[in-house]
């Protein structure tokens, strides 16, 4: 039996926590899980033509993460939080301006949706 695919619609950025970037976003989460779970899970989502970008593209594939639907951003950056844990509860602040909130509205309006595609 074919499995569905399945997407993960918005935010694909670095959470850095000090020296240290690991890659997230919400809709990259779900997709990931879901590509575990033994289903196709696909980020939708944009990426700045940068080190983040590139480094982002590389660990998606390296974990068999399909990177089709992920647009290129020669303009903004790619998404990167700065987190603070220092306060309870632990806070972040999203630079504005990057790749992912940089397309079009109706993608913005669709951030953080998922879409399932029957086989």
């Amino acid at each position: 039996m074919k499995q569905p695919t399945i997407a993960g619609i918005g935010e694909l950025l670095w959470d850095v926590l000090d020296d240290v970037e690991t890659l997230g976003g919400a809709p990259l989460n779900f997709a990931f899980h879901i590509q575990a779970l033994g289903a196709s899970g696909i980020p939708i989502s944009t990426v700045g033509i940068d080190d983040r970008g590139q480094r982002a593209l590389e660990k998606l594939k390296k974990h068999g993460i399909c990177t089709d639907a992920i647009g290129l951003d020669s303009i903004h950056p790619t998404g990167y939080v700065n987190v603070h844990v220092d306060v309870w509860p632990a806070s972040g602040l999203i630079v504005a301006l990057t790749a992912f909130v940089s397309t079009p509205s109706i993608f913005i309006f669709m951030i953080n949706s998922c879409v399932i595609i029957p086989p």
